[in-house]
């Protein structure tokens, strides 16, 4: 379970840093920047356990910025 927790963390933290950029580096360009997250819980094992969800809102005011890992592991219906 906690392998796979790790995985799903990792996967989002990529996600994220394509979205937003490397963590630390300054972009003026960027489109996003991350935020305080949530504690969401996701399916694993068909079981539904609590992760650190990361967060990015748009610069521009226009929201969160979705992440589809996340949204595939919050699913249900995986």
């Amino acid at each position: 379970m906690r392998t796979g927790l790790v995985v799903i963390a990792e996967m989002m933290q990529e996600e994220l840093a394509r979205v937003v950029g490397p963590k630390g580096k300054q972009n003026p360009e960027r489109v996003a920047s991350v935020t305080a997250a949530p504690r969401p819980r996701v399916v694993l094992g068909s079981r539904t356990v609590p992760v650190r969800r990361p967060r990015a809102v748009r610069t521009d005011g226009g929201g969160e910025v979705g992440l589809d890992t996340y949204a595939v592991f919050s699913s249900s219906d995986l």
